[in-house]
């Protein structure tokens, strides 16, 4: 789904979104491992030539986000970024953070565990809070820590197009902190959320929201 000239949104249990930058694209995560046709389709069904995907930048290494790159790289030949901590994850085929689930998750875990289960991913660059990326005339880097301790969010300032990956979520049609049982550190994930909103961004992409607020 287009949302701007160079930004669209491609929808499924994980949003995965992608900067059009002249020829070259970037996609920001990729979803579980069975969601690599999809990202690949759709890419193909808007007349993109995969090979103009030149990197993935991935939020963090939950598998709902990471575990298809590997698919997605290998029909695009595009490297894949990410900080240190989610990278020392990946490469393992594992989160930065254990994951204890409560209530009715807790229950269910053990049959969820080989759907989500991710293939060791090696990332062929490190990305860090501050750089600025030269991709549609800057995209910043922001280090996010809290969901997981290296989560990453990415800020188009000429645009104020904020991808925050799952350090925002939503709430009765509103974004708040993403402070569930899957969060390392609910108190610094709530710090973050503040940190970000004072972006005071027009468009808020998350992995499992999404806000549209130039209206």
């Amino acid at each position: 789904m287009q949302i701007t000239p160079n930004f669209h949104r491609i929808g499924g249990f994980v949003n995965q979104y992608l900067i059009i930058d002249g020829k070259d694209l970037t996609l920001i995560d990729a979803g579980l491992s069975s969601n690599a046709k999809k990202v690949l389709n759709y890419l193909i069904a808007n007349g993109f030539d995969l090979k103009q995907v030149k990197r993935i930048l991935v939020t963090h290494s939950d598998t709902d986000h990471y575990g298809a790159v590997n698919k997605v790289r290998e029909a695009t030949g595009a490297e894949v970024w990410t900080s240190q901590l989610e990278a020392d994850a990946m490469r393992i085929g594992s989160s930065s953070r254990p994951i204890v689930p409560s209530g009715f998750f807790k229950l269910i875990m053990p049959l969820l565990g080989v759907f989500l289960s991710s293939p060791p991913t090696f990332v062929d660059k490190i990305i860090s809070d501050g750089e600025t990326l030269p991709i549609l005339g800057g995209l910043q880097v922001i280090a996010t820590p809290g969901h997981t301790p290296g989560h990453l969010s990415f800020y188009l300032p000429n645009e104020r197009i904020l991808i925050a990956g799952d350090s925002i979520n939503e709430s009765k049609g509103k974004p708040v902190p993403t402070t569930d049982a899957t969060t390392f550190d609910p108190e610094r994930a709530r710090k973050t959320f503040k940190e970000l909103m004072h972006l005071n961004p027009s468009i808020i992409a998350c992995g499992h929201a999404f806000f549209d607020l130039r209206n």
